[in-house]
């Protein structure tokens, strides 16, 4: 893996930290929470606990865990009404890590350009069906 210079890794990881707002679960094997932390308020799910089976709190993970040794990326689930996430699923010692990071300003971006395209297509289209 690349070494970066003390910097270059602290501005990264701050980043992260203050427009990511990473939370995170390590999941037993039987999908119980072995740990939890991070910005976990920020998604609502700072009431999941240590021992508490974690698709009671987290619905979404329900079929995803146990991951057998494979590193999972999902971008873009939509979390709830307004906000997306980023889910990051890696296979750990004795369980899984569970990383949330709020992808919800990337989604929107990504949802305007998908708009102005469908637009500009749809612009294309009427005006060579006029000529």
């Amino acid at each position: 893996m690349e070494s970066y210079p003390y910097p270059v890794r602290e501005y990264l990881f701050q980043h992260i930290v203050t427009c990511r707002f990473p939370g995170y679960f390590y999941v037993s094997q039987d999908c119980h929470v072995l740990e939890a932390g991070g910005a976990l308020g920020h998604y609502g799910l700072q009431s999941c606990k240590k021992g508490q089976t974690i698709t009671e709190s987290v619905c979404f993970l329900h079929g995803l865990l146990p991951l057998n040794g494979e590193l999972v990326v999902i971008p873009f689930v939509q979390f709830d009404v307004k906000h997306f996430l980023d889910l990051h699923l890696l296979p750990g010692k004795s369980g899984d890590w569970v990383l949330l990071l709020d992808a919800t300003e990337m989604a929107i971006q990504q949802q305007r350009r998908q708009s102005a395209y469908y637009l500009t297509q749809t612009r294309t289209t009427k005006s060579s069906s006029y000529s």
